[in-house]
């Protein structure tokens, strides 16, 4: 199961977003050790920046777990901006992390976020692309999926894509 939510940001929020992203690095998987592994399937570049209206994607993440999962969720987040340039991408994978490092305690992503944050025109390729279906596009919309859900973004062919995730997280109890 996904959600969209089209146009969640304005064109200005996702500005704002992408100009206070900072310390961006490049960007390796994370082994279920919690540590980076270079392995090729990630390819991009990973910054820091907290979401705008956090309530309101709470209230999204909220009813999306009612109507479809029904998890227990802690209310902790991890956010990210992502910065693809040509040539990169992310390969097919999922967003579960075990990990007691990541949050000071044993808990599990639950349900994954996606954020454009990009408009479309900027670059070419780079598709997020959920249990095999291409995502919308457009600058500000929210994706919400269940963190095992399979995914990957295309390969960037020109321009670049800056998005943001959110994990929200919980006890390993399901």
């Amino acid at each position: 199961m996904k959600h969209t939510v089209k146009s969640f940001y304005t064109p200005e929020e996702c500005i704002k977003i992408r100009e206070s992203a900072k310390d961006f690095s490049k960007s390796h998987s994370i082994g279920i050790d919690g540590k980076p592994k270079v392995d090729g399937y990630r390819n991009a570049e990973i910054g820091k920046a907290s979401p705008l209206r956090l309530p309101d994607i709470a209230k999204h993440i909220l009813e999306f777990n009612s109507e479809h999962h029904n998890m227990i969720l802690s209310g902790d987040l991890q956010c990210a901006v992502n910065k693809y340039g040509e040539g990169q991408y992310f390969d097919t994978h999922i967003d579960i992390i075990f990990n007691d490092s990541m949050l000071g305690q044993r808990q599990v992503r639950k349900i994954s976020c996606a954020i454009q944050l990009s408009d479309p025109s900027d670059y070419e390729g780079g598709d997020l692309i959920v249990s095999g279906e291409k995502m919308s596009r457009g600058m500000g919309d929210l994706h919400i999926f269940h963190a095992v859900t399979p995914h990957n973004v295309n390969v960037i062919t020109k321009g670049t894509r800056y998005s943001m995730n959110i994990f929200c997280y919980g006890d390993i109890t399901w």
